[in-house]
């Protein structure tokens, strides 16, 4: 079986086991999530999804569930087999899942009070590197594979500037020539270290982590510049599977939209991982997702 995970509940009271298929559940709303902890990950989906259950009770609907995929592929196959109906996600992986499922991007989602972070590349100041051209024959960091503000986007406009780059296992590894070396630094603040120290040329992150003090305190930074930023990139969207009946997904939509307004749910939004609002894709979130879809075009070979 797909997934690590599925259970229904309808108001918190009481659960029971959820039928997957679509046709055997119309009275089931299903929440997805890709995580490789899934008793971690269910108590944030539980409140969240139960609460847009007894909100569409109206609409026939008693019951919600959560669905636990492990990776992007297996919440495709899911999404395809109409397994789960809504996830949240990061752009790109949202963008994936729209060209492989025919998944349907909704609504722009919150988290702590943010709605859109650049991606930026970071220098020494004295290093001489002002460009991405700058970068040709160095090496730099990123976070990891699943990274978008620290490795897709940044490698996506690498590529659109005609960058040829190669992974390193090592910071220590040599950079082949006329290429762009990357090696992956696990976390945010080994970025910084690793460019302050000099172990790399160049380091990639988001605005909001580069001024973060957590992952890069002062004392690194005042040696640091930023040397290239990415434009505007939404940070998490509410995404429907192909084929949610319309009433439904436009009483979701509504829902999501009025859920700040009340302390209630304020507080179900701040467990369903610290999302604050949600609103529209229109105007400069519109701008922002057709930029994500171009930068998507050059990188769909590297998201997992």
């Amino acid at each position: 079986m797909l997934g690590c995970l599925i259970s229904g509940f309808g108001d918190g009271r009481g659960a029971r086991a959820a039928e997957p298929e679509t046709e055997r559940r119309k009275d089931t709303i299903v929440m997805g999530r890709v995580s490789s902890n899934a008793h971690k990950t269910y108590p944030k989906i539980e409140r969240f999804v139960g609460h847009l259950a007894y909100k569409l009770r109206p609409l026939g609907i008693s019951r919600g569930a959560v669905r636990i995929a492990r990776n992007n592929k297996e919440m495709i196959e899911l999404l395809r087999a109409g397994d789960v109906d809504f996830i949240s996600e990061t752009v790109m992986s949202a963008l994936l899942m729209e060209e492989r499922a025919g998944a349907e991007i909704l609504l722009r989602e919150w988290k702590k009070k943010r709605g859109w972070y650049r991606s930026i590349i970071i220098a020494r100041s004295e290093s001489g590197i002002k460009t991405l051209a700058d970068l040709r024959g160095q090496k730099i960091a990123f976070e990891d594979r699943g990274s978008t503000s620290s490795f897709l986007v940044p490698l996506a406009l690498m590529r659109r500037q005609g960058l040829k780059t190669v992974h390193l296992e090592s910071h220590t590894d040599p950079v082949p020539a006329d290429t762009v070396g990357y090696v992956f630094a696990g976390r945010e603040i080994n970025i910084t270290a690793w460019v302050e120290r000099k172990s790399v040329a160049a380091g990639a992150l988001s605005n909001w982590d580069f001024l973060g003090k957590a992952r890069t305190p002062r004392v690194m930074r005042q040696d640091l510049s930023v040397v290239y930023q990415s434009r505007p990139i939404i940070r998490s969207v509410f995404v429907a599977r192909a084929g949610v009946p319309e009433t439904v997904k436009r009483g979701v939509r509504e829902i999501l939209l009025q859920m700040n307004g009340d302390q209630a749910g304020k507080r179900i939004l701040k467990n369903y991982y610290k999302v604050k609002k949600y609103d529209e894709i229109e105007g400069e979130a519109a701008e922002s997702l057709e930029e994500s879809r171009k930068l998507y075009s050059l990188i769909r070979d590297r998201i997992n």
